[in-house]
């Protein structure tokens, strides 16, 4: 499934940075040793694999409520 592969993307990222795995919680604070723009690479793809997961949940929500029945 797409969102299973995006999410162990962000976590990879999340990992070398020295982050929570919580996709919630913003990246703070830049490793020590690791050059400043490496950093803000993996800071920005990181933002943009949680804007893609974001926007599947809400995609994959709204096909739920249209394919469920209203009672």
């Amino acid at each position: 499934m797409r969102a299973d592969r995006l999410i162990r993307k962000a976590r990879k990222i999340r990992a070398l940075v020295g982050a929570s795995d919580d996709l919630q919680e913003p990246i703070w604070r830049k490793p020590k040793g690791m050059h400043r723009k490496t950093f803000d690479r993996l800071s920005q793809k990181d933002q943009i694999i949680s804007a893609e997961i974001d926007s599947f949940i809400a995609r994959l929500l709204n096909h739920h409520e249209i394919a469920t029945p209203k009672l």
